[in-house]
């Protein structure tokens, strides 16, 4: 059911997404090259590479949340997943070079991919959930496609891994329970990221290499991530409502676009 509440309409978190996006690209690929011009190759030592960083965590928590939305509300649902696969595609070159500085690269692939990934989770979820008379095996079955789904996305590399998986779920099943909202998305950012850099590194691995300070080191973990919790008071903002919003394409379209500038002044 929808809320009727005052707050933050669907066009203000996208708008904030964007702009939080922006701020990340920019630190991750142009002040990173800059540090490491200047010889910093600990580009966590300065502070605005921190801020920055910190900054950006905050969009791909709002990227998933308008997932599990339009997943719930789009009207034309191949459509749609259509265009975020057509994304993807797309925005492989210019993702690829400001990452490795190579044309095309596979190692990690791009967000547009996991984020077609989970609105299929959904759809498939959505119709296990009507199609399957038992409910004991509905849920089994709607299990195993997430789980699969997150198999999917580590061995593919797409970023974000299983926990992005993982997030889309979260929101999907209680986007407007902010109780069960904050600590469920708290869990996956948590664990499901140190989940997502085992199985990225090889588990057994990784553990047996780090084994005489195995806790602490988990603990360390790419930690900035958790900063994505930052989004969820914009989200327990949200009042259901479509709002003023750009022109449809113009959300489509930046990551790519923004990208491919980005890649020219690293060119450049």
């Amino acid at each position: 059911m929808e809320t009727t509440r005052k707050g933050l309409s669907a066009a203000v978190l996208k708008n904030i997404a964007v702009i939080t996006m922006t701020i990340d690209h920019v630190t991750a690929f142009l002040l990173k090259a800059y540090l490491y011009q200047q010889g910093n190759l600990n580009v966590y030592s300065n502070d605005w590479y921190v801020l920055g960083r910190v900054i950006g965590r905050i969009a791909f928590v709002l990227y998933a949340f308008m997932i599990a939305e339009g997943a719930l509300k789009t009207r034309n649902k191949i459509k749609y997943a259509g265009r975020l696969l057509a994304l993807a595609v797309i925005s492989v070159v210019p993702y690829s070079y400001v990452n490795t500085g190579r044309v095309l690269d596979f190692e990690t692939q791009n967000i547009f991919f996991l984020l077609f990934l989970g609105l299929i989770t959904l759809y498939a979820w959505e119709w296990l959930e009507r199609r399957i008379g038992s409910k004991i095996l509905s849920m089994a079955l709607r299990i195993l496609a997430a789980a699969a789904a997150c198999a999917i996305s580590e061995v593919l590399h797409f970023e974000y891994g299983m926990m992005g998986i993982l997030l889309i779920l979260v929101f999907y099943l209680w986007r407007y329970e902010f109780p069960k909202l904050a600590l469920a998305g708290a869990l996956v950012m948590t664990v499901g990221y140190i989940a997502h850099v085992l199985v990225m590194n090889g588990a057994v691995n990784w553990i047996s290499r780090h084994s005489a300070t195995l806790i602490n080191d988990l603990m360390r973990t790419d930690r900035i991530q958790v900063f994505g919790l930052l989004a969820f008071p914009l989200i327990f903002l949200y009042n259901g409502k479509k709002g003023r919003q750009l022109p449809k394409m113009f959300y489509y379209l930046f990551y790519p676009v923004h990208l491919g500038i980005i890649a020219l002044i690293l060119y450049l």
